[in-house]
């Protein structure tokens, strides 16, 4: 790097899945980062796959894929993510949506508060749904998943519904709603 030539901004993003999986959110991803040149990109993702790189260059993001499965995706990706800080020093955290990927957002905001967290909301479900997957375990963890809403410095939504959602999590954080011009 020269010395005048600035550094770029570094942005860690958490997503369950990523390319090959080709659903709207691994899609948005691509798009996103694929038209922004001013940034680099990280990705931590599960690796479904065993055939699948543990480390791949995919349009402009440097994608890192773990084990482990969705139930301790969350842990194994916010340990994984502070060995990438120490390297590569983020400027801020992106999760793409409120599922585990925004508990090892969360995780790691919580551990570097001063690095700055962006949700996306692009669920699908109906907003029962996550409490509904939690069962009891409600009473430990639902208040930690208000966090992941809480915490955000910043959230996105794709729509009225999910920027409600957010509201009514209790989010605080400025709150763009990014509808699709499809």
């Amino acid at each position: 790097m020269d010395f005048y030539e600035e550094r770029k901004k570094r942005v860690l993003i958490f997503s369950l899945a990523y390319i090959p999986f080709v659903s709207g959110a691994e899609l948005a991803v691509k798009e996103i980062t694929d038209r922004i040149n001013d940034l680099k990109f990280d990705l931590i993702t599960l690796r479904f796959d065993r055939k699948w790189a543990k480390q791949e260059k995919a349009g402009n993001v440097n994608v890192y894929r773990i084990g482990g499965g969705k139930l301790f995706f969350p842990f194994f990706a916010f340990w994984k993510a502070r060995k990438l800080h120490k390297k590569n020093g983020y400027d801020s955290v992106w999760s793409i949506m409120a599922n585990r990927a925004g508990f090892a957002a969360l995780f790691f905001k919580l551990w570097h508060p001063k690095v700055k967290y962006l949700l996306t909301l692009q669920e699908g479900d109906t907003l029962g749904y996550p409490e509904k997957r939690m069962g009891s375990a409600k009473i430990f963890i639902g208040g930690l998943f208000r966090k992941i809403f809480t915490k955000a410095d910043h959230i996105q939504a794709i729509s009225n519904y999910l920027a409600d959602w957010a509201r009514n999590m209790g989010a605080k954080a400025s709150i763009e709603i990014k509808q699709s011009k499809i």
